[in-house]
């Protein structure tokens, strides 16, 4: 859930950042970026950051998202969240949608009422923001017409994220161990993030500057940021992230949390549903954080209830390998930009 460093780029301009609401003193944000002047009846595309569900940012999705939805005409939402462990997955979720039913209410009056359709529209995200634009694809109304995973976990209760390990003191923490492991059992949704860089975002590798310009508000990492990675590490090397972010301590039995984390997974949501969006689905084939099989399963259940599906699988690749895909002359772009948007367009717009 982890992303390699990208080349330097600057964010997109002509963004509004909004508060769509504010839960036990924390602002949860999103940044809107119009279609162009001129727009009539647009699509849109709500758009869900990855991070682990304990870190990212919303102020830019994955590069390639802005120049493609712009290009064709799409209004684009990032939406923020708050982050684990303070708050629970389920109170991601429902920031999540949220944020969703915020669009609902108020994109008319922002965009113009004639600049957009608000039910065509399209949900994606990568990474943990793929496992959340999954499930809005399941719980969001009106439903989505298409839904763009990249490499999301679809199945929480996988052994891969819950083998027994003993928790162990980790070399290369910024804090003491006992500090990380008090900050990973903190609970406080007052103290709760809704963003955060990641190790290869600090200095000396990117500068202040260099964050700043990259997401389009001014950022300065700090304590809180490096504090965020050692819980990140610490959660996730001893398979605890699910764990802390569904609370595993409210719950008798290991079959009862098994059931917990099943009954949000998109990959058994499904078994329930008779429909769901036409779906794209990009993973890499060597995706060590979230393993290709995930993708694999989903696309087979969803092709059970004859949905349309975009396979498009990047042999030896890892995780967030199509971070590379910056424009148009990029190789990534025409082998799996191309193909998406074409796919996201006929069901979106038609």
């Amino acid at each position: 859930m982890s992303a390699a460093v990208a080349p330097f780029s600057v964010c997109p301009g002509g963004f509004t950042d909004f508060t769509f609401k504010t839960e036990n003193g924390v602002p949860v944000p999103l940044r809107l970026w119009a279609a162009g002047s001129g727009a009539k009846n647009a699509p849109w595309i709500f758009w869900i950051h990855g991070g682990g569900w304990i870190a990212g940012k919303h102020w830019r999705p994955n590069w390639w998202v802005n120049p493609a939805f712009t290009s064709r005409g799409y209004h684009i939402v990032s939406v923020g969240y708050r982050y684990i462990p303070e708050v629970s997955i389920d109170d991601i979720i429902k920031d999540v949608m949220d944020g969703f039913a915020w669009c609902r209410k108020n994109l008319p009056d922002l965009v113009g009422k004639d600049a957009i359709n608000l039910d065509a529209y399209a949900v994606g995200g990568d990474s943990a923001g793929g496992s959340l634009c999954t499930q809005m694809g399941i719980l969001l109304e009106p439903s989505p017409r298409c839904v763009v995973d990249l490499y999301g976990v679809v199945d929480l209760s996988m052994a891969h994220y819950h083998e027994e390990v003993s928790p162990e003191k980790l070399d290369g923490l910024s804090h003491p161990f006992d500090e990380v492991k008090k900050a990973a059992a903190s609970r406080d949704s007052s103290q709760a993030m809704t963003s955060g860089a990641f190790f290869w975002e600090f200095p000396p590798e990117r500068s202040a500057k260099d964050l700043s310009s990259m997401w389009g508000t001014p950022y300065e990492v700090t304590d809180k940021d490096r504090m965020r990675m050692d819980v990140y590490l610490y959660l996730t090397s001893n398979h605890l992230l699910f764990k802390a972010g569904l609370r595993r301590e409210n719950y008798d039995s290991d079959e009862a949390f098994i059931s917990k984390l099943k009954s949000i997974s998109p990959l058994y949501m499904i078994d329930e549903k008779k429909s769901y969006p036409p779906t794209v689905l990009i993973h890499g084939t060597k995706d060590e954080a979230v393993p290709i099989e995930q993708s694999y399963q989903f696309e087979n259940k969803l092709k059970a209830l004859n949905v349309p599906v975009l396979g498009l699988y990047e042999e030896g690749a890892g995780h967030n390998f199509e971070s590379k895909a910056l424009g148009p002359n990029d190789k990534y772009w025409n082998e799996y930009i191309v193909p998406t948007m074409d796919f996201v367009d006929k069901h979106v717009k038609n």
